[in-house]
């Protein structure tokens, strides 16, 4: 009887462990360590399916005023150890340019919207649900 529950038990935790790993495997974001240097906006970056659906919950509602204001410009995708950044220049002189961080480390992504005045701060989203960037990821970038 113990044996039934204990292997009942190891089965449970592989397949748990399993599921996590697939899941985590389809939304990583270690894959853009790879375009290193390329063009964010040419490569259609935010079509692949793994960013594309986290970008939506980052960005919410505001989600398709980004994908409007891309310009079909960014500066090549920046990688500085385990972190990542790439600038997108904004369509419209008014809606800011876009900054996007990667954190490899904790699989995080933090996004901006450029304010078009000097004197306002850009809006941040991220996944967790932090109003700043950490100011280690943006001294790499700065």
């Amino acid at each position: 009887m113990k044996l039934k529950i204990i292997c009942v038990l190891m089965i449970s935790i592989c397949f748990q462990y399993c599921y996590s790993q697939t899941k985590n495997a389809k939304t990583d974001i270690g894959f853009i360590k790879e375009l290193s240097g390329k063009d964010a906006t040419q490569i259609k970056l935010f079509d692949h399916p793994a960013l594309n659906e986290r970008m939506k919950k980052i960005y919410g509602k505001e989600y398709k005023n980004f994908l409007e204001n891309l310009s079909g410009y960014s500066n090549p995708i920046i990688i500085k150890g385990d972190y990542g950044f790439v600038f997108l220049v904004g369509k419209y002189r008014y809606s800011g340019n876009c900054g996007i961080y990667f954190d490899f480390k904790q699989n995080l992504i933090y996004a901006t919207i450029g304010a078009a005045q000097v004197d306002v701060d850009p809006l941040v989203f991220s996944e967790n649900k932090v109003k700043s960037i950490p100011i280690n990821i943006i001294n790499l970038f700065n």
